[in-house]
């Protein structure tokens, strides 16, 4: 047998720092980094096999947080339209850049613009008997007035929703709804406690930056392994009634990731 040293090899639990747009993110649960090659392959007659070569590399970057805070607790109260997050038990608000790929010329990597940038609602909720098909409510009622939008109102922000998506289930278990949402026109990002959060703010001062300037600048990304510049492309939160809410956002990487890219 092997003698052991107990300071040989150890695994590792990372505390970073993860640092964003040059600050320490101080409240993370965990990170992701992905980088991949994109390969061409060549077809020769003569041969059995593929052969390729390297075209470029490309990375993304996920953070996940974890909030200490009950969603039920997370002020102010969700609503959309009529209906006033009476026994929601879960919604989810996510953002979604639209990208487009310039790599060209010397490009050793990947690189990227922001187009346009959407949003969407999903929620769960149970069905009482004083409250029965509330979302089925205002799909039919938004069917019935040219498809008009209602307004959106959460935590983090709000906006005007279209309904597409209304359905119910029931049986052995508690019956349940389900409302899926899509964002129409821009999202106002809050002004009071506990946000603006500082991701939204951070997607949407990108896409104001987009459509000042007609390219977009990245921001830094720094984690222990390396570091490079990223665009975001998914920011998302997760707030279940009774447990704590979660929040993530994901990175395409602009550019080269590796030690010493960001220097300041």
């Amino acid at each position: 047998m092997d003698a052991y040293d107990p300071t040989a090899l150890r695994p590792l639990i990372s505390r970073g720092p993860v640092e964003l747009a040059g600050s320490p993110l101080t409240q993370w649960a965990d990170y992701a980094v992905d980088g991949s090659a994109e390969i061409a392959t060549a077809y020769n007659a003569p041969v059995a096999y593929e052969q390729t070569a390297h075209r470029y590399a490309k990375w993304t970057a996920k953070v996940n947080y974890e909030v200490p805070i009950i969603g039920r607790n997370l002020p102010p109260v969700l609503s959309i339209g009529t209906w006033a997050g009476v026994l929601f038990t879960e919604y989810t608000l996510t953002f979604t850049v639209s990208v487009e790929e310039g790599t060209g010329g010397d490009d050793d990597w990947a690189r990227y613009a922001a187009k346009v940038y959407g949003w969407k609602v999903e929620a769960t909720r149970w069905q009482a008997s004083d409250s029965f098909g509330v979302f089925l409510g205002l799909l039919i009622a938004q069917s019935a007035s040219t498809w008009a939008s209602v307004a959106f109102t959460s935590p983090f922000g709000t906006g005007n929703v279209l309904v597409n998506k209304a359905a119910f289930s029931g049986g052995s278990k508690p019956s349940q709804e389900t409302l899926g949402c899509t964002g129409q026109g821009a999202f106002t990002n809050a002004t009071t406690a506990p946000s603006p959060d500082p991701l939204v703010t951070a997607l949407l001062a990108q896409m104001a930056g987009a459509i000042t300037n007609s390219y977009t600048t990245p921001t830094s990304f720094e984690v222990p392994e390396g570091s490079g510049y990223g665009i975001f492309k998914t920011v998302e939160f997760k707030v279940p009634s009774h447990d704590k809410v979660t929040k993530s956002f994901d990175l395409e990487g602009d550019g080269p990731f590796g030690p010493g890219i960001v220097t300041s």
